[in-house]
């Protein structure tokens, strides 16, 4: 089930009760907005007769997305029997063409919830993993895990304890699963 939407006024949204693809609604999924809320706002990327989607930030330039969030992304339409997609890949789309083969957006400002296109970046799988915050490890580490396995014959168990990894993280470093392209 999608995650728990909220109106662009703040308040939480209700199960939908039935289909209708006049305004996208989906039996028992939420609801995008509170019942006669979906006109309300100002002019927005969308036009004038949308609720405004983002506010945005002035001290770090970031656009905060206000509707729909599930899990911690901002999740927007595509338009009409389109379906619904992550805001922030619908704002890069729109502003600087398709995802690349193989690639997908990650947030240079590290704030799941901005949509400005220029907080957005293609990169590989691999790469968005790494700059989350809360990877523990970094291209010098695990340089540094390899010469330790090879030189003082430690076990990838005691490796594992000492980065504050899974033992997983360390074996898959080793079979090239995780960073296979630091050297």
């Amino acid at each position: 089930m999608a995650g728990l939407c909220e109106c662009g006024c703040g308040g939480k949204t209700r199960l939908s009760e039935r289909t209708d693809p006049r305004d996208g609604t989906i039996k028992g999924q939420p609801r995008r907005f509170i019942k006669g809320h979906q006109r309300v706002g100002e002019f927005g990327p969308y036009g004038p007769s949308k609720p405004v989607r983002y506010e945005v930030d002035e001290v770090t330039g970031c656009w905060n997305w206000l509707l729909c969030v599930n899990r911690k992304y901002g999740q927007a339409s595509k338009g009409y029997g389109k379906g619904v997609g992550s805001a922030h890949v619908i704002f890069y789309v729109a502003a600087k063409g398709p995802v690349p083969e193989g690639l997908e957006i990650d947030h240079l400002c590290r704030n799941t919830l901005c949509v400005n296109p220029d907080h957005l970046e293609a990169v590989t799988r691999a790469e968005n993993n790494r700059r989350r915050s809360s990877t523990l490890l970094d291209a010098d580490k695990v340089m540094e895990i390899r010469i330790r396995f090879e030189t003082e014959k430690i076990s990838k168990a005691q490796l594992a304890r000492e980065y504050g990894v899974a033992r997983t993280t360390i074996s898959d470093i080793f079979i090239g699963k995780n960073w296979r392209d630091v050297a």
